[in-house]
């Protein structure tokens, strides 16, 4: 038990983990599942996710070594009171979390500051955009402003994969024959897949039709205008081709969007796709990738049971944008017992690791 609070990242993803089982059981209960679901994977569970991320790197980023224990533990307090605020009201769910974002934008700000850091002005504007949102559906109770957050965790997908892919190349070309391999992804792909789909979230908030439709349509090809950069034999093992296939599904996904809104379709399939696919999908990526390195593994060697966590995550996905509208058990029960299953393998895999390995350092 002493290994499994040996250091925040452990609690906090085991309890984004649970968030996401309570989002995934809703929907085979009574009620409104609807804002419950909402609440939980487009607040709780990538609140939970990027608080415990980001407060682990960036202090690595900027050489800050103070204690972060108390301020963890006072933003997980913030996301439990949000999470009790959820079984009531979604507004006040939505409110609490605007006070969690503005903390924890704060924070890094200072964090950011205090390391005289300028490379990180990206990550402080996609948090300042969550609080934004947050506090604007809270006010208005409009869901606009709860789907744009789709479009900035996509963004918020972009900036912090760039980063992973980097430690992923490494790992790769260790196995190659190459001599002295160095893999450095495109900086400027990642900037514009950002950039586009902020534009596109707010194209949809205060334009909409064409106009934010041919948005969605150049995010899409600029994401997968990205996938070039890996494009080369040596990366390709087993995690870098499920790495590849989560950007793939988000830049289909949103060439989908752009082309339902030209065409006048329903929208909502494609969301789901991106949502699901891209934004879910990476986090829980990042989840699998981040528990090996920092438990100790030299290599990362999924296993079984950690393709298996992503598998099922590309199964929701695309069940529920495929079948969107046809039989109900098709289109939601199946695809929210896959999401659930999903996060149930990660526990699987990685709680008995948790408990029985010391947290370690990012080998790199």
């Amino acid at each position: 038990m002493n290994n499994f609070f040996s250091h925040v990242m452990r609690s906090f993803w085991s309890a984004a983990c649970f968030f996401a089982l309570l989002g995934a059981a809703c929907f085979f209960m009574d009620g409104d599942f609807v804002s419950f679901h909402q609440s939980a994977f487009l607040s709780l569970v990538p609140a939970a996710a990027y608080c415990v991320f980001l407060i682990t790197a960036i202090p690595d980023w900027v050489s800050y070594k103070n204690d972060l224990r108390r301020v963890f533990w006072a933003l997980f307090a913030i996301i439990a009171v949000a999470l009790i605020a959820a079984f009531f009201e979604a507004r006040a769910a939505s409110a609490v979390l605007a006070v969690f974002w503005l903390a924890l934008f704060s924070f890094v700000a200072y964090m950011v500051w205090w390391g005289r850091n300028d490379n990180n002005f990206s990550i402080l504007g996609v948090l300042a955009l969550f609080a934004t949102l947050q506090g604007a559906f809270a006010l208005s109770g409009d869901a606009t402003y709860l789907r744009a957050q789709i479009h900035v965790h996509a963004a918020a997908v972009s900036i912090v994969s760039f980063r992973v892919s980097v430690a992923l190349g490494v790992e790769a070309l260790k196995s190659s024959n190459l001599k002295d391999p160095v893999f450095i992804p495109n900086a400027v792909f990642k900037n514009l897949a950002a950039t586009f789909v902020l534009l596109y979230a707010f194209a949809d908030l205060f334009v909409g039709g064409a106009v934010s439709a041919f948005v969605a349509v150049g995010a899409g090809l600029v994401i997968l205008a990205g996938l070039r950069e890996l494009h080369y034999f040596a990366l390709w093992t087993p995690y870098f081709a499920l790495y590849y296939a989560f950007r793939l599904l988000g830049g289909l996904g949103y060439l989908w969007l752009g082309a339902a809104g030209i065409l006048g379709l329903a929208t909502s399939p494609a969301l789901h796709l991106i949502a699901l696919c891209y934004m879910l999908g990476v986090i829980l990526f990042i989840f699998v990738v981040a528990g090996l390195r920092h438990s100790g593994f030299s290599d990362l060697r999924f296993g079984a049971l950690g393709v298996g966590v992503l598998l099922a995550i590309f199964g929701a996905g695309i069940l529920r944008a495929v079948l969107a509208g046809r039989a109900e058990t098709l289109y939601i029960h199946v695809p929210a017992a896959l999401l659930g299953l999903a996060f149930v393998l990660y526990l699987v895999k990685f709680l008995p690791i948790f408990l029985s390995r010391p947290f370690s350092d990012d080998p790199d």
